[in-house]
């Protein structure tokens, strides 16, 4: 069994089932604690990356804010 990121997940999704070409394409996906970016050339993956900052950080800051 592989776990794939959901960028990934997508994007081969999107080449399987739906019979697109990842040519120049770039899959994200905001989550609740990452996002993620894959970015196609050729129907090859070139690059792939996680980054932990995503919706929970964004709403958690809105939440912070002061009311004077």
């Amino acid at each position: 069994m592989s776990f794939l990121t959901e960028s990934l997940a997508i994007a081969q999704y999107f080449a399987d089932k739906e019979d697109r070409n990842l040519i120049g394409s770039a899959c994200i996906d905001l989550g609740g604690g990452t996002f993620d970016i894959s970015i196609w050339q050729d129907n090859r993956l070139i690059h792939q990356c996680s980054i932990q900052l995503a919706g929970r950080n964004l709403s958690a800051k809105n939440r912070t804010r002061s009311t004077v």
